[in-house]
């Protein structure tokens, strides 16, 4: 899983702004989507993504963690920001 070629992203302290060239859009994530944006450029596979958030927050319980990396996953896919192969499925790192 990663992010589109027309994807930039732009970190700051608050988190990160996201600028798609191809829709002429942006969008603002928060530092947890931040770390999740960043480990989407590196192209680290999605299951390891819960792995990395959890030893992040380890105060957090991985049902949570996993709930909300879903639901951050789905925003991307809705807002057309991660890669995607024909058929529309998200391409795998």
């Amino acid at each position: 899983m990663r992010l589109s070629n027309t994807v930039r992203v732009t970190e700051h302290d608050c988190g990160a702004l996201i600028l798609d060239l191809g829709q002429g859009k942006f969008f603002s994530v928060d530092p947890v989507g931040k770390l999740i944006v960043r480990w989407l450029q590196e192209d680290i596979e999605a299951g390891t993504l819960l792995k990395l958030l959890t030893n992040t927050f380890p105060e957090k319980s991985e049902e949570d963690l996993s709930r909300d990396l879903n639901g951050f996953l789905q925003m991307l896919t809705f807002k057309c920001l991660l890669a995607t192969t024909e058929s529309g499925q998200a391409v795998p790192a």
